[in-house]
């Protein structure tokens, strides 16, 4: 997953704006994760992987979706320029997600043939809009 327009909320609201929605979107994900199964972290930049154990593609698909629209619909403390949070100011962010899946029949050979799939999926939903979720698909 990655945060939409991340650079503008670094340019409009500042660096210590942009670290506080890291946080919380860090946060909301790993909140939704199941402890035991799943796991939610930081990939890099606005970056964020998620890997759900025995989960289908379908499956995943809904849950990626319920954490967008989680994402979306959060409201994210506004702070001013030395950290303080504003009372009753908030900012919106969105997030664009791509899914891969890793089976024993795939023919993934590695972490990174994976991540690469993802990332693929990913730039499609960037592609076509951002705040949405791709799954990736094997060109023929």
């Amino acid at each position: 997953g990655d945060i939409d327009h991340f650079k503008k909320v670094n340019d409009t609201y500042g660096h210590i704006q942009g670290d506080m929605v890291l946080k919380q979107v860090g946060q909301i994900l790993s909140d939704s994760m199941r402890s035991v199964f799943d796991v939610a972290g930081r990939y890099g930049g606005e970056e964020f992987c998620l890997i759900f154990d025995e989960t289908d593609q379908k499956s995943a698909f809904q849950i990626v979706e319920r954490l967008r629209n989680k994402v979306e619909n959060y409201q994210f403390s506004k702070v001013d320029k030395t950290g303080t949070i504003k009372e009753n100011a908030f900012i919106q962010i969105t997030m664009s997600f791509g899914i891969a899946q890793y089976t024993r029949d795939s023919d993934i050979t590695s972490a990174t043939d994976w991540i690469a799939r993802a990332d693929e999926a990913l730039y499609l939903s960037k592609q076509n809009g951002r705040n949405r979720t791709s799954i990736y698909k094997k060109e023929a």
